[in-house]
Formats: C-alpha cells, structure tokens, sequence
C-alpha cells in the first residue's frame, strides 16, 4: 500500500478499509475481528526535556517584542481561543501537545520560513511518561502503519487520526511517539548543536499539565536559515504559574547571554539527571499489555 500521494479516488473511508483488511484478511460483517499488535512503546522519565515550536504572525510580534507573554502562549491554543487545525496525530479541534527531542527538529516541523519570527521553548516532564511508538522493526502491520504515519502528504492526516484511534490510543500511554519525516540524525545545527534523535511526540491533551516550561525564546529565521534569538523568557517562581520574565537581547545583552547560558546549563544538568535515571533503571518499568474493543464500520 502506498502512502506517498493520497489519491481522491480511493478516498479516506476507503484507505481506512484496506488498512483494517490488511491486519484482518477474513473479516467479514458478522464475526469478530481479534489480534495481538506487535507494538512497543517508550519511557521517558521525570525531567526529560523536550522542544516546542509556534509559528508567530507578523501582527504578533511587537507583542512578544515587547515581552507581554504569559505560559499561555507556549503552549497549545484552547478551542475557545482559536480554530485548532487537524494535525498528524491531532483531529480538527482536538488539542495536543507537540513536542520534539531536539529543538532544530522542532524548528524543521513547524516548517519554519526566512524572514519570519516564531517562539521556540524547552520543556521538562514533571512524571514518567508512556508513549506506544510504531518503527518499521515489527510485523507486517507495524510496518503498514509506520509507511502511512511518515507520509509527507498532509491530505493523509484524517487516515492516521482514524488508524491511531481505532488501534494505538489506549488510557495507559501519554501519547505517540514518531520519527520526523523532515531532519535526519547526524545533522548539526549552528546554534543547537548535532541532531542526535528525530524523534516527535504528540501529547494528549489529558496530560499537557505534566509538561512543564523550562524555558522560552522569541526567535527569527534568517534568510539562509540561521537562527537569532532575541528574546529569552522564563518561569518566576511555582507561585506564579502563569507569569514570565524575560530579556531583550538588544536592551541588555550581558544579561540576555548570562540568563541563556543559566537556562542552557539547566536543560543540560535536567538531561544528565533523566539519562541517570535510565541507566539506573529509576523509572517506571512495568510491562503494559493494554486491550481495545472497536465497533465495526
């Protein structure tokens, strides 16, 4: 089955049906379908750190400029803020949290214009998380699966909402776990270093509140592609959940770099600690096997 040009004619109800066929070749309106996917998930434990990219309007950006933000605007809109556009692994108006594990592939999945501005932000687990991840290593099906979510075709999205409903969404995972269909690993970044993992997550919205602000940056893309921060922005203190300081580059710039280097020594020093806690085995490992009952079409 092909995947890299979504093609009208078969339509979406009708790849969803040869999807089902495939892991069911005998299905038929009166029995009952059963099978053991050969899936696998991930664990990323308390403090793992994530990168986060919004796309920012030119109208916006005196606003942010200006440093009149709020966690609110690092995070995913709510549906009475705004029309939530259908996503990879999101439905029109459904909210998830997209992350990545470096953040050039964040920049790259936002698909990032020169001349443009965008917020870009790290954040860090609050708990240990699941996420049921599907690689091109398992059965047949995994394999099916993985060709369709790495699909370049956005006209594909409505077919990967309905596949990870019906067969990968369970109450015991966070959410998905997937490779960028956009960078590669090995791939250096003049500012944030070598791309050492491509892997996204998709958060569901349930669990967005254990995702937690380390720190933000108001960025703008060069017309080559280079990265200039300009801002940085940061939590004030656990009381003060919503609030941010922040600091312009341009105002005071001895700052800017001093508070930059402060945040960049605390992903780090939050990385080594969930590394440490990896090789420790200091995370929750207890084996999943979770059940889904679907109603037929």
């Amino acid at each position: 089955m092909n995947f890299e040009e979504f093609d009208p004619e078969i339509g979406v109800d009708e790849y969803c049906h040869r999807i089902h066929s495939f892991l069911f070749p005998n299905s038929t309106s009166k029995n009952v379908d059963a099978a053991k996917l050969d899936l696998t998930y991930r664990i990323y434990p308390k403090g793992s750190v994530f990168s986060r990219v919004r796309p920012i309007r030119e109208a916006e950006v005196n606003k942010y400029s200006s440093g009149l933000v709020t966690l609110k605007d690092f995070l995913p809109p709510t549906r009475s803020v705004t029309q939530i556009p259908i996503g990879r692994f999101n439905n029109q108006g459904e909210r998830k949290l997209y992350l990545a594990d470096h953040p050039f592939v964040a920049i790259r999945e936002c698909d990032i214009k020169p001349n443009t501005y965008f917020l870009i932000s790290c954040f860090s687990l609050k708990m240990d998380m699941r996420f049921i991840e599907v690689n091109s290593n398992g059965s047949a099906f995994c394999k099916l699966l993985n060709k369709l979510f790495q699909s370049k075709d956005q006209r594909f999205y409505q077919v990967i909402n309905r596949v990870y409903e019906r067969y990968l969404n369970y109450d015991c995972f966070q959410g998905i776990a997937y490779e960028s269909v956009k960078v590669h690993t090995g791939y250096r970044d003049q500012v944030w270093g070598e791309v050492k993992s491509t892997t996204n997550l998709a958060m569901t919205e349930g669990n967005i509140s254990s995702a937690k602000l380390v720190t933000g940056w108001l960025a703008q893309c060069g017309a080559n592609h280079s990265i200039k921060l300009q801002r940085i922005f940061k939590p004030l203190n656990p009381k003060k959940k919503n609030k941010l300081t922040s600091y312009l580059h341009q105002e005071n710039k001895s700052k800017f770099i001093s508070e930059h280097k402060q945040a960049m020594n605390d992903i780090n020093n939050l990385t080594r600690k969930s590394e440490l806690s990896i090789q420790k085995g200091k995370f929750i490992n207890d084996a999943q096997y979770p059940i889904k009952f679907n109603l037929k079409d």
